[in-house]
């Protein structure tokens, strides 16, 4: 038998098993057949009477799941529902309770019996006998299944069982020393018993122990929980428009409760868990925007009272909250009467609730590509899915971005509630859904987007149950409602948890700490899942969604199989060009090559250009040259000859003015020899030439001098003549 288990771990496990398999719905289920048998076996009962009475007897307020049990309890014909609204047991579940109850009184006072047989001393009377029964029960009994749990089932299949005394001390303390043996063999006798009424007695005391266990933990454990995971958690919830709408009881939702609910379990959970509700501005600009439209939709007439009441039947949503209104108040009001001040005050107003604005910029995922990708899915679903009445293209993008944000702002691989910390609360069933899709795509593990009634569900986890339901259910009488034999189911979970018990017990490889938030895990997930009513609505979109993306996934199979052969002819084509591609390189290679030949053909024939015109220029230099000293040196030189040689043949007396001649000649044609080679650039890039060039001009110079001179004495001489003559003859 596992007796070794800590406290909190033994707890857990019975109530994270026994919820697996919805023992708490059907305890639910049971007290409220049980407060109607109390109650209203005579009459019928309207609801709020049912609520107020479940509060009053078990401190259980159910809220917003009263009426869907008492749906399910109607469906297999335990109730009935008549046409004033009120609710009464039918016949045959009354039958049956009565059945249940005789057997359950019967059963115990039997037990009752075999315990006082044991009680063998003479020295005790009844009375006391009556007053031992209840103090084992009270003392023992109870506290003993609370701390072996469903281990006490274990107990009841073995031989024998040894006890240690320590167990039955509280029990023990309130009597005296000679007394304390034979009560303590009369314990264990009783444990041991094979009276079939005594086994039935301990396991309907176990099966009550479950009832108890399901409804939550209790206080020290709360605690003592809290202690192990270290410091409070955070949890940080983000709203979107319609549960803004629902918390200010703006428009006519049946999540309205829900809503409102959750804002008052926060209040009360401040103490367990740092709790903060954020709205984002584009959640406060879309609310804004709708209420604006809104009042332009009512056309801003004043709306009377029996307007409303008619009107206030054709219209849903915020109309039909605002028709409400205006016929509850019996005023008169226009729709901007009634919606501006939350327009123009709807930060202040919802400070009021606990919510604060979170002024992180968040523009930038408006086109980022994933969220760009998800808004236009999204919309293509939408369309397709709700025709006209599909979400336009703003309200889609602001549901997306915010689901962004919250994904950004977790931790990357975080797989438990308990450390999620971010979340979305809505009561969108649309956006519900758009969230499961993610997670059934493995996108993520634990939901971004969570319902209200869900959270309630998820944080009533951490308030601990009333020890005045505990107190109840063991009372004498309502103790028969959950005095209950061990059914099959019953059986089955006794033997999953002390199972699961024997797992976790002197656990080497895990510490305490680790397996508390392993439990913990588990039961969080457990309250995750959405109710019945809620699931049906999510998964309706999240099929869907799954239908859309099965189609979508369909159509692109189909073009797969009809590409494969324009693959096939791609290929081909792609081997042509490949083809093409290498004979047009082996051309390019042969062109390149030819024209490399070319360019040297070009090079060697512009070097022959090139020698050719510079031996051409140096021909042309030369001829130049050698006609310039033909014409300018040989010829004038063969005609100077000529003349002096028919001079001195012909004329001696002439010699001295053939000498002036050849010299005027010889001056005259070197300058001429000069100036014309000058002129000729070839000629006068002659080295020869530069140097006569030189020469002539200083000889010239020289000359030119000598000349003047001889020329100013002749002037000399003549002017000198020429005036003696003059005056000579003027002499008488």
């Amino acid at each position: 038998m596992t007796t070794n288990i800590d406290a909190n771990i033994l707890n857990l496990v019975q109530h994270v098993e026994l919820n697996k398999i919805g023992w708490w719905d059907s305890v639910i289920q049971r007290l409220i057949v049980a407060t109607l048998w109390m109650d209203g076996k005579v009459d019928s009962m309207s609801v709020d009477d049912l609520e107020r009475a479940l509060k009053s007897h078990f401190d259980l307020d159910l809220g917003v799941r009263l009426n869907p049990v008492i749906d399910q309890i109607a469906g297999i014909g335990n109730i009935i529902k008549l046409s004033d609204g009120k609710i009464r047991l039918s016949e045959a579940c009354l039958r049956t309770i009565n059945s249940d109850v005789h057997e359950a009184e019967e059963i115990i006072d039997r037990a009752k019996k075999a315990f006082i047989n044991t009680l063998t001393c003479d020295e005790i009377t009844s009375a006391e006998k009556e007053q031992i029964w209840g103090d084992f029960n009270d003392s023992f009994l109870r506290p003993f299944i609370k701390n072996i749990g469903a281990n006490i089932y274990e107990l009841l299949n073995v031989r024998s069982v040894n006890l240690d005394q320590s167990l039955l001390d509280t029990f023990l303390d309130h009597y005296r020393p000679e007394q304390k043996d034979y009560l303590f063999n009369s314990a264990q006798l009783f444990l041991t018993s094979i009276d079939q009424n005594v086994r039935s007695y301990i396991l309907r005391s176990l099966n009550t122990h479950f009832c108890v266990e399901a409804c939550g933990l209790d206080q020290k454990t709360i605690r003592s929980l809290q202690n192990s995971l270290g410091q409070a958690k955070n949890v940080t919830l983000f709203i979107d428009t319609n549960f803004l709408f629902s918390i200010l009881e703006l428009h006519e939702n049946p999540s309205n409760a829900a809503a409102l609910g959750l804002i008052e379990l926060i209040k009360n959970l401040s103490k367990e868990l740092n709790i903060k509700l954020y709205v984002t501005n584009p959640t406060l600009d879309e609310a804004r925007a709708v209420l604006r439209g809104t009042i332009d939709s009512l056309n801003g007439s004043r709306i009377t009272p029996n307007m409303a009441e008619v009107a206030g039947r054709y219209v849903s949503g915020l109309s039909r909250k605002f028709f409400y209104e205006v016929n509850r108040s019996n005023t008169p009001l226009t729709p901007k009467q009634f919606f501006q001040p939350y327009i123009d005050n709807l930060v202040l107003i919802l400070r009021t609730k606990g919510v604060e604005v979170f002024n992180e910029d968040i523009a930038q995922l408006n086109t980022r590509q994933d969220v760009v990708d998800d808004i236009i899915t999204q919309t293509e679903f939408e369309e397709k899915k709700w025709g006209e009445k599909a979400k336009a293209y703003k309200p889609l993008e602001h549901d997306i971005v915010l689901w962004h944000l919250i994904k950004d702002k977790r931790r990357i691989g975080v797989d438990s509630p308990l450390d999620a910390e971010y979340w979305i609360v809505t009561i969108d069933f649309r956006f519900l859904g758009f969230d499961d899709y993610k997670k059934t795509n493995n996108i993520i593990i634990v939901p971004i987007c969570i319902h209200p009634t869900t959270l309630v569900q998820l944080l009533q986890f951490w308030i601990p149950r009333s020890q005045l339901l505990e107190d109840t259910l063991y009372s004498s009488l309502w103790l028969p409602f959950v005095f209950r034999d061990l059914d099959p189911q019953s059986e089955n979970i006794t033997i999953e948890i002390v199972k699961t018990l024997g797992r976790f017990e002197n656990v080497g490889d895990l510490p305490k700490e680790t397996i508390i938030g392993i439990l913990v895990n588990e039961a969080l997930r457990q309250r995750i899942r959405n109710e019945t009513n809620v699931e049906k609505q999510i998964e309706l979109v999240r099929e869907a969604l799954i239908e859309q993306n099965l189609k979508a996934q369909a159509q692109i199979d189909e073009e797969k199989s009809k590409n494969k052969g324009y693959e096939q002819i791609l290929q081909e084509k792609e081997a042509a060009i490949t083809k093409l591609r290498d004979d047009l390189q082996t051309t390019r290679t042969e062109l390149a090559q030819e024209r490399e030949d070319r360019q040297g053909l070009s090079s060697e024939l512009a070097s022959i250009r090139q020698t050719l015109e510079t031996r051409d220029r140096d021909e042309f230099k030369k001829r130049t040259q050698q006609k310039y000293s033909i014409i300018g040196v040989i010829i004038p030189f063969f005609l100077l000859l000529l003349a002096w040689f028919f001079i001195t043949t012909n004329f001696v007396n002439l010699i001295l003015y053939a000498g002036v001649f050849t010299g005027v000649f010889l001056v005259v044609w070197s300058w001429l020899f000069d100036y014309f080679g000058e002129k000729n650039k070839i000629i006068s890039e002659t080295g020869s030439f530069k140097v006569y060039h030189s020469i002539i001009k200083w000889v010239l110079s020289i000359l030119g001098v000598v000349i003047i001179g001889i020329m100013t004495n002749a002037l000399y001489d003549w002017l000198k003549i020429a005036i003696t003559q003059f005056f000579g003859q003027q002499k008488p």
